[in-house]
């Protein structure tokens, strides 16, 4: 059985489930107000503020540590199983100055976070027969894409371009295309 660089062998996850969970974070990214008026979230400030707060009453809350790029060589951002995410500080620097590709890492991280620590240290990696649905990657992916992109919104700018929508909401033309495509699929 071959090994596929994919992610680790997590519990499963349907994509319903997933996008339930991109939506409650989006509610508690409204209420803190880092919704802006497109439905662009601002995921930087998610993580500096909003995810702080949501895990004040934990007492494995959630961290992130900004690293020099050559701290995480092979990785742009990377979650450990005590909740601390690492980020690159050029991906750290270029989401907060709204770019797509590194919105869309911090946000996928999120989820490492909010999903898997509690999972990481006992899994295995996944294979080329483990099921999407049971893949630690597929499952930060998906979430990612809905938290930057939900149904609704695919709907709302369904007649804009692929272009426009990744302007208005800070993500990249790539995850514009696979979230429509996506959610035409369903």
């Amino acid at each position: 059985m071959a090994i596929q660089n994919r992610g680790f062998e997590v519990s499963p996850l349907s994509a319903k489930q997933i996008k339930n969970a991109a939506k409650a974070i989006r509610i508690i990214a409204l209420n803190k107000g880092f919704i802006g008026q497109h439905g662009k979230i601002d995921v930087v400030g998610l993580l500096e503020h909003g995810l702080y707060a949501l895990s004040l009453s934990n007492p494995n809350a959630i961290s992130y540590e900004i690293v020099e790029d050559a701290a995480l060589p092979d990785a742009e951002a990377k979650t450990f199983p005590d909740k601390t995410i690492l980020i690159r500080e050029s991906v750290y620097n270029k989401a907060a100055e709204g770019d797509g590709r590194s919105r869309f890492t911090i946000a996928h991280e999120i989820f490492h976070s909010l999903a898997h620590c509690n999972q990481i240290s006992l899994c295995r990696a996944s294979t080329f027969q483990t099921p999407a649905y049971k893949d630690s990657e597929w499952q930060a992916n998906t979430f990612a894409g809905n938290l930057l992109f939900p149904d609704e919104l695919v709907e709302k700018y369904e007649n804009y371009s692929d272009e426009e929508v990744a302007l208005y909401l800070g993500i990249s033309v790539s995850c514009v295309r696979v979230r429509r495509m996506q959610y035409h699929k369903n």
